[in-house]
């Protein structure tokens, strides 16, 4: 790729600083914590109507030294819509308040490449970013005022949202045309040996670190399953496996987002922690990724895992033994990290649904989802999220705060 094309990446990256953003969950511009970058705005040109600087510039050390927050956290994943919407949002409280749960994993950049809040200028004139967050400050304002940890979700290489613009950035198949993944031909993939989209994607990251959110979580960190990438075309990947390119953009975005103070946590295969085999394909090196990062969550999904894994015959019908077994084989795993090196901490997915669609599956509610936080605290875990991809959560099998009920739900699914 031409160095003019990383140019515009790296500098679409560093104009969030350069134009400003929202003001933070405390009231306080953010912006003020930066130097201004842009001396003269003649020297701004248009490509593929996106602003960008002639020439690179380098972004300016920030003006204060922010600490990252430490916290226990039990959490839910919530949509875009859910979390921008009054009603939604405070059905979501309420539960939270009237439970153990205390973290909201946030969805900012969503694997069809929306952005899901208006106001980075760029983004907006490309026409990425959708208004499903319509007031991001004041959402800030609300969960701190709620004692509740915000994490946004960035899906990372999975992406749709961008290709008409930054074809370059994208997987390309064996004729030159962008690469469509297997499971519906539709979706399409950065290239996770493209140095510019690790700019693209940590563009969007810096800005949710700027509007407040306190983690900044990467999902489809990975390349896709699918056995046609055999004949993708990625360019010059320097002789590079896949789990050492993932390797190398984590260390990269840790590096970005330090000076954002907030920590940086990766979602992973649950089969990565006991097959190598998977690991090569997606990209996840397990224990190496938990030298780096500050948190590694890897979705144990009962549902996901095939029959006789970890010797259990239905793994979705023995959700204990399932979480129990997979954090104990992570546990084994990670002791290759040694006691005075960082290592990860380990905040598992839990399955919050039922996989109706297995052959032999049972119906998930509060016994299940009891026995699976049971699983992740026998193994001498503190942390987990729970997931339900229709947002709609209830109490029963979680620890109620003094005074509630178990009835407390977080309302209809959206």
């Amino acid at each position: 790729m031409k160095k003019t094309s990383r140019t515009k990446i790296v500098v679409l990256a560093i104009l969030i600083s350069s134009f400003g953003l929202f003001s933070g969950c405390n009231g306080k511009d953010t912006t003020d914590a930066f130097h201004n970058n842009v001396q003269n705005e003649d020297a701004l040109s248009s490509s593929g109507g996106v602003h960008f600087l002639s020439n690179y510039i380098e972004q300016e050390q920030i003006n204060f030294e922010p600490k990252k927050e430490v916290v226990v956290s039990r959490g839910i994943y919530v949509t875009a819509n859910r979390a921008g919407g009054t009603n939604y949002m405070n059905d979501l409280l309420a539960f939270c308040n009237s439970t153990e749960v205390n973290s909201m994993v946030i969805d900012v950049k969503t694997d069809k490449g929306e952005i899901t809040f208006k106001g980075i200028p760029q983004a907006d004139e490309m026409g990425i970013s959708e208004n499903f967050i319509p007031d991001v400050p004041g959402l800030m304002k609300t969960l701190q005022d709620n004692n509740i940890y915000p994490i946004a979700r960035i899906v990372c290489f999975k992406d749709n949202g961008a290709f008409e613009k930054f074809p370059e950035l994208y997987i390309k198949d064996e004729n030159g045309a962008i690469w469509r993944d297997s499971s519906s031909l539709k979706s399409a993939w950065l290239n996770p040996y493209n140095k510019d989209a690790w700019d693209y994607i940590l563009y969007v990251a810096k800005a949710a670190a700027q509007v407040g959110f306190k983690e900044i979580q990467f999902d489809y960190i990975r390349f896709d399953t699918s056995p046609r990438l055999k004949t993708a075309d990625f360019g010059d990947t320097q002789g590079k496996s896949r789990k050492e390119i993932i390797l190398e953009f984590t260390k990269y975005a840790m590096e970005q987002l330090k000076p954002y103070g907030v920590n940086v946590s990766a979602d992973v295969y649950g089969t990565v922690i006991n097959s190598d085999v998977d690991a090569e394909i997606v990209g996840q090196d397990y224990t190496e990724m938990a030298r780096v990062l500050d948190y590694i969550c890897p979705m144990v999904y009962p549902s996901h895992y095939a029959d006789n894994t970890m010797g259990i015959d239905h793994p979705d019908v023995h959700p204990y033994d399932t979480i129990y077994q997979s954090m104990l084989l992570s546990n084994k795993r990670l002791e290759a990290i040694g006691v005075d090196e960082h290592k990860a901490i380990v905040r598992p997915w839990l399955q919050d649904f039922t996989a109706s669609w297995l052959s032999k599956y049972i119906k998930y509610g509060g016994k299940e989802r009891k026995e699976q936080i049971q699983g992740v605290y026998d193994a001498g875990l503190s942390e987990w999220i729970l997931w339900d991809a229709s947002v709609r959560y209830d109490a029963e099998g979680l620890e109620l705060a003094t005074g509630s009920s178990v009835n407390v739900t977080s309302g209809a699914a959206f």
